[in-house]
């Protein structure tokens, strides 16, 4: 079978190397957001178990 078949035999008009560069970067990027999404999520959370800040109308600090 050729490299542009796909199983049942039709070509693609796009070739199937191009796609994988494409999704590698698409991977990439996507990896680096996560990460600096997790990175964030995480010193945010240090920063909330340090300080206390009122929540409740009364005065309450949160748990």
């Amino acid at each position: 079978m050729a490299k542009n078949e796909s199983q049942d035999g039709e070509k693609s008009i796009i070739p199937g190397k191009y796609i994988d560069v494409v999704e590698d970067v698409f991977h990439a990027i996507l990896a680096i957001s996560l990460l600096g999404i997790g990175i964030g999520a995480f010193f945010y959370s240090g920063k909330r178990l340090i300080e206390t800040q009122p929540f409740f109308p009364n005065g309450m600090i949160q748990g």
